[in-house]
C-alpha cells in the first residue's frame, strides 16, 4: 500500500476510474504507516477511507474501503477476536446496503491453516454475512482465496491439495452459494477461464 500511494498509482486510478466505492485487500500496512508516516494524506480528500490493519503482525494482511460517500456506520472485523486481529474485514453500512471487503485467510502452502480456514473462519464469516443480509442487501467483495470450480484454476488435476482448491474450501464456498450468495464473476461469465 505504501508503495502504491507514494508512486501515485492509487491516486491515478481514482482520478481515471472515478469509483464511488473501492475495496482493497492485502494492504499490508499498519497504523503507524497510516498515521505517523502520513500515508493517508495521499488519498484524495473527496474520499473517506477506512483501513483495518493487522494487529498481530506488521506488514501482514489488511483491508480497506475508500468511499466517495460517507457510510452510516463502519465495522472493522466480524466481532470474533480470533479472526479480527488479522484485519481481514471492513464493513460500511449505507442506507440501502452494506459493502463488505474481505481478505479470506489462505490455507497455506502446507495447508497448515486449512482447518482454521474451513472450520472456524468460513463458519463465523458466513454467520456474519448472513446476519447482515437479514437486514439489507450486501455487496461482498474481496480476495476469497478459493477456486470454486475447475474452470477457476489453470490446471485443476493435481491441484486438489493446493491452498484455495481443496475439497474442503470448495465445499465451504458451495455452502455460501447455497445460502443465496452470488459469485458475480461466474454469473456474468459462466464459461470464462
Amino acid at each position: 500500500m505504501k508503495s502504491v500511494l507514494e508512486k501515485g498509482k492509487l491516486q491515478a486510478y481514482l482520478k481515471e476510474k472515478n469509483p464511488d466505492i473501492l475495496c482493497l485487500n492485502e494492504t499490508k500496512c499498519d497504523e503507524d504507516q497510516l498515521q505517523a508516516k502520513g500515508l493517508l494524506k495521499w488519498i484524495p480528500e473527496e474520499y473517506s477511507h477506512y483501513f483495518n490493519c493487522c494487529l498481530s503482525q506488521k506488514g501482514y494482511s489488511g483491508t480497506a474501503i475508500i468511499s466517495r460517500y460517507k457510510p452510516i456506520s463502519v465495522q472493522y472485523g466480524i466481532g470474533v477476536k480470533e479472526h479480527d486481529v488479522e484485519g481481514r474485514v471492513v464493513t460500511c453500512e449505507y442506507e440501502n446496503f452494506y459493502v463488505v471487503t474481505s481478505y479470506v485467510p489462505n490455507a497455506g502452502q502446507k495447508l497448515d491453516r486449512l482447518d482454521y480456514r474451513t472450520n472456524k473462519w468460513d463458519v463465523d464469516f458466513k454467520d456474519y454475512l448472513n446476519g447482515l443480509k437479514a437486514k439489507k442487501h450486501v455487496i461482498w467483495c474481496g480476495d476469497l482465496n478459493v477456486c470454486h470450480q475447475e474452470i477457476d484454476i489453470h490446471k485443476p488435476k493435481g491441484n486438489e491439495k493446493s491452498a484455495g482448491f481443496t475439497p474442503e474450501e470448495r465445499q465451504r464456498f458451495t455452502e455460501f452459494l447455497e445460502d443465496g450468495w452470488v459469485d458475480s464473476f461466474r454469473h456474468l461469465y459462466p464459461d470464462k477461464q
